[in-house]
């Protein structure tokens, strides 16, 4: 292995939030699995962090996280790979792995000898890995293509190519890091410059004139998000959902994610900051150790190392005119998915102000204000576990 191989793989791992140094460029060794701090997995769907999310407990030993468009992957310590809510499960003998990339119903890994495994669906080639493909240093996956970067930093790209997306550009070169769209690819350079090319139909290939000083890009749907070295985040393409549209004075980013209309960044204080849809808000701000970040067409992830935080959870359950408002106050020390919620008469209405919950058969019965009887009746409950 060579100085570049070492150096592509340092600038690929940063570019996809796996360590908070982002804005510091830096040569270091190849990160193997076993060498990297295992975490918990963290999902909810909303840009807030509340609404349903929960601890993933089928992930364990988990050191690197990836979305595809509607699975999860995750990287174990000891190099093989686990999907979660068992979405295109890797094959037998994909082992030695030292990164992960996500599509839409296939999948990537890198091997600790430069080669690449695909698997899952291939009806536009994009699990045939070219023949003879080798010291591949960074892989990403898009809609139906696939890219993968060189120890030479050069460019390799193969599946879907009806709107260029695997076109690599000619003598495109000293590449440091790639990332995929939906029909579009993205590189950035070693001058920390961004190059585009495939489908342009909302200006997803339009790189903003003199964007500059970037460290780390993300491609979702149709959109892009770059992030610099002052700790800001830059944005353009497809917006109908406010993808597009970072939030104002957001700053001192560390890793940035982005799949279909989501966006999603980390800062330098542990804050996650998540827009689309044409709404915004803020992660789970009482982590203090997160490593990763990634997004998949329906959900946020986060990877956490160390101790979840410890505390003394309260349930209230409130009356409201069209149902009932679940509010959870204290730190839980570990959550599983919500079950139900459930009004045997209309759709109930409910918000989480901290943590996730679980709910029971616990009956709550609801009074009208105006007539104080018992109007609609709930199955409510709320229990933390503790950690395995």
């Amino acid at each position: 292995m060579n100085t570049r191989w070492f150096t592509h793989i340092t600038a690929w791992v940063l570019a996809l939030g796996l360590g908070a140094a982002v804005l510091e460029e830096t040569t270091a060794a190849l990160i193997h699995a076993s060498e990297r701090t295992p975490g918990t997995v963290i999902r909810w769907w909303y840009p807030y962090f509340g609404g349903a999310a929960s601890v993933r407990d089928s992930l364990t030993n988990i050191v690197a996280i990836d979305g595809g468009y509607q699975h999860l992957l995750a990287l174990r310590a000891d190099g093989t790979v686990a999907v979660d809510d068992s979405w295109n499960i890797p094959p037998a003998g994909v082992n030695h792995v030292v990164a992960i990339a996500g599509g839409n119903q296939f999948s990537l890994a890198l091997k600790d000898d430069g080669t690449v495994v695909a698997w899952g669906v291939n009806d536009s080639g994009q699990t045939n890995v070219p023949a003879g493909l080798t010291n591949v240093v960074s892989i990403a996956a898009g809609y139906r293509h696939c890219m993968a970067l060189k120890d030479d930093g050069t460019v390799t790209a193969w599946g879907w190519n009806v709107y260029g997306q695997t076109n690599v550009p000619e003598g495109l070169s000293h590449i440091r890091a790639i990332d995929a769209g939906t029909y579009h690819s993205l590189a950035l350079t070693e001058s920390s410059t961004v190059v585009a090319w495939g489908y342009n139909n909302v200006g997803q290939t339009n790189v903003p004139p003199g964007l500059s000083n970037v460290t780390a890009i993300a491609a979702g749907g149709a959109h892009n998000l770059a992030l610099r070295t002052d700790g800001t985040v830059v944005a353009w393409g497809y917006n109908d959902k406010g993808q597009s549209d970072v939030p104002v004075g957001l700053s001192n980013v560390v890793a940035i994610a982005a799949k279909g209309w989501r966006s999603l960044v980390l800062t330098a204080d542990q804050n996650i900051e998540a827009w689309y849809q044409g709404i915004s808000g803020t992660g789970p701000e009482w982590f203090t150790n997160i490593v990763a970040i990634a997004s998949t067409r329906d959900f946020n992830y986060a990877l956490v190392v160390g101790q979840l935080p410890v505390g003394e959870p309260r349930l209230d359950v409130e009356p409201s005119p069209s149902g009932i408002n679940i509010q959870i106050t204290g730190f839980p020390r570990f959550w599983h998915d919500i079950e139900y919620c459930e009004d045997l008469r209309e759709p109930v209405q409910w918000q989480v102000a901290k943590g996730w919950f679980s709910l029971t058969n616990s009956p709550v019965v609801w009074f009208d204000p105006a007539t104080n009887a018992p109007a609609r009746l709930y199955r409510v409950g709320f229990q933390p576990l503790v950690p395995p």
